[in-house]
């Protein structure tokens, strides 16, 4: 627990605490902003649609996997099973460039909140 603390939250929370601090001070700055370019509202709800339609895909595609797997005599349920681990596998692979692309030198917390003089 203390190696996740240090690993994990410990970083996280100061981001936190420096993304409310200008001049050495406590200011809403960086926020104000961000949140008043209308900008950042479109990338949410772009991202909000992303999200609802990978979750309906990969709700269609599980049933559909599930139900052959489990009801079917199909002869290559082996491969089905081998598509199953790699979804195990690839969240992690595309965290880590969504991490990269929002925190690193070009993303979205660089570009908006300047305060960070942290490298990636």
């Amino acid at each position: 627990m203390a190696f996740i603390a240090i690993l994990v939250i410990y970083p996280v929370l100061e981001l936190i605490k420096q993304s409310f601090a200008y001049n050495d001070l406590f200011s809403l700055v960086a926020y104000r902003e961000v949140f008043s370019n209308n900008h950042t509202y479109i990338e949410l709800w772009n991202t909000f649609k992303l999200q609802v339609m990978v979750l309906i895909i990969s709700w269609i595609l599980g049933g559909v996997f599930a139900l052959i797997r489990v009801k079917s005599n199909f002869r290559h349920k082996k491969n089905i099973d081998h598509f199953v681990f790699l979804s195990l596998i690839f969240p992690p692979f595309i965290f880590a460039t969504s991490i990269k692309l929002f925190f690193g030198n070009h993303g979205f917390l660089k570009k908006n909140f300047y305060i960070f003089k942290f490298r990636l």
